[in-house]
């Protein structure tokens, strides 16, 4: 699907004079909504990536590899062991 820059352009522009025109916003507020809009389709597109790589790995039968890294010892931490261990201490 070849699209055209000046196309994209114009579907752009005629978008933010809608929401200009409909909304009541001042040009100066358009970034809250705008750019929630931009994050949720960066969420809604992560997420679909993740549930298909997730579906792919449930098929072959692979344990799906968290994507957590650990700390480092004596890192942030602290020096005297992980988080978990310096709030059970303190729960004590």
């Amino acid at each position: 699907m070849t699209t055209n820059i000046t196309e994209i352009e114009n579907r752009l522009w005629g978008a933010a004079d809608q929401l200009w025109a409909n909304s009541g916003l001042a040009p100066r507020e358009f970034s809250r909504p705008v750019l929630g809009l931009l994050f949720l389709r960066y969420a809604e597109h992560k997420f679909v990536v993740t549930e298909r790589e997730l579906a792919v790995q449930k098929k072959e039968g692979a344990r799906p590899r968290p994507r957590l890294r650990p700390l480092p010892a004596g890192g942030s931490a602290g020096r005297d062991g992980t988080r978990a261990a310096r709030l059970l201490r303190a729960l004590k």
